[in-house]
């Protein structure tokens, strides 16, 4: 169990009876990958009992658990079922793509129009990392991340910074890892993207921002019943926007 301050760093964008939405920031795992660390999941049950939502007798019987996931240096939009009923509805809202989930990103590179991009994702689990094929994956030595791993991802310019573009990107499918691996296998890699960017451009973003983590954040989701959630991109992109508009890296 976190301890009681962890409550107070969760910023809540939507909250009611079934379901609770929290803007994650960057840097925090969505669930915890061992014993001892700190997780938004973990952050969320603190903020249930210190609010009087749940009990230690209810824990017994039922677990709030997150229903979508964020890689730990990507911030944004979280969903957690605080029910039963909110964990099972969402659950299936987000398998059957009945949730409509858009990210913005800064990327290397100009982008001059709006992409659909489709192609086939496969993991590599000896490095954690995944490639985008063009056809159905047939190499012994990849595993798909799902049986398949048929991938959309679709974008569109929406400003320029620099030789950078942000993009608005609408995750169709949801698979690890896919829209940095995506963007990346066309060119235009996430800009702080250590797994799939471009060093030298990460160690200058570095270098003049302080910045480390990915500039990649979950904005709006659409839900089945019209509902629209947004959280407001962090103060990152505005400190990478100002440093393109000025040095910046060459084209």
């Amino acid at each position: 169990m976190p301890d009681s301050d962890s409550q107070l760093k969760l910023e809540i964008v939507y909250e009611d009876r079934d379901i609770l939405v929290i803007n994650k920031p960057a840097g925090l795992l969505s669930q915890k990958a061992s014993q001892g660390d700190d997780s938004a999941n973990d952050r969320i049950i603190s903020y249930l009992f210190s609010s009087g939502q749940l009990t230690k007798e209810e824990l017994r019987t039922f677990h709030p658990s997150i229903c979508n996931r964020l890689d730990r240096n990507t911030s944004g939009l979280l969903i957690a079922g605080k029910t039963m009923r909110g964990l099972q509805q969402m659950g299936e809202q987000l398998k059957d793509r009945s949730v409509k989930k858009y990210y913005r990103t800064l990327v290397r590179g100009r982008v001059t129009e709006p992409c659909h991009l489709c192609g086939y994702l496969v993991k590599d689990h000896r490095t954690n990392q995944v490639k985008i094929l063009s056809c159905v994956p047939d190499d012994r030595n990849m595993e798909s991340s799902r049986p398949g791993s048929r991938i959309e991802t679709a974008y569109k310019p929406t400003a320029y910074f620099g030789n950078a573009t942000l993009l608005e990107v609408h995750l169709i499918t949801g698979r690890s890892h896919q829209i940095r691996a995506h963007l990346a296998s066309v060119g235009h890699p996430v800009l702080g993207d250590a797994k799939y960017g471009d060093s030298s451009v990460n160690r200058e973003l570095y270098r003049a921002t302080g910045i480390r983590s990915q500039l990649l954040h979950a904005w709006r989701m659409e839900l089945a019943d019209g509902r629209i959630l947004e959280a407001p991109v962090p103060d990152a992109f505005r400190k990478a926007e100002q440093w393109l508009c000025g040095s910046g890296f060459p084209a």
